[in-house]
């Protein structure tokens, strides 16, 4: 009986194994060789958003962000390592790639957060950001 009890637990380990595979193969492509990167970063991230009058939620994943001098590609990371979303930014149009889903484009990075998420984010400062500088045109007085 406790060979029994052993075998389902071993077999129902390599089922959660097998889906867990499956739903990394879900993940978008790695970046082509027509995205040559200047500079690149990794590295890990954990929000917590709270929406009035309800309970704290926490994310966390990673990030792979990639820069040269047209452009950006910043790649969201689940825990398990697949690729979420990825955000291409261009002098000319951003995109946001997910998974089974139809690509959605904008002018800029801030305008693309400002559909999603109903509000204005910031987010076309991020190469310089990353790089530990401050965006022109900001009114910043102490760094």
């Amino acid at each position: 009986m406790l060979g029994c009890v052993a075998a389902r637990g071993g077999f129902r380990n390599w089922w959660v194994l097998v889906c867990m595979l499956v739903l990394s193969a879900c993940s978008l492509p790695e970046p082509t060789e027509e995205f040559a990167s200047q500079f690149d970063r990794t590295g890990r991230f954990v929000v917590r958003v709270q929406a009035p009058g309800q309970q704290a939620e926490s994310v966390q994943g990673g990030f792979k962000w990639r820069q040269n001098a047209s452009g950006w590609q910043l790649d969201l990371v689940s825990p398990l390592g697949a690729t979420l979303a990825r955000i291409d930014s261009r002098p000319d149009e951003v995109v946001l790639q997910r998974p089974s889903e139809r690509p959605q484009r904008a002018a800029t990075a801030a305008s693309l957060m400002a559909q999603l998420f109903g509000a204005k984010v910031p987010v076309d400062a991020l190469p310089y950001w990353i790089l530990g500088k401050v965006a022109p045109g900001l009114d910043v007085r102490h760094v």
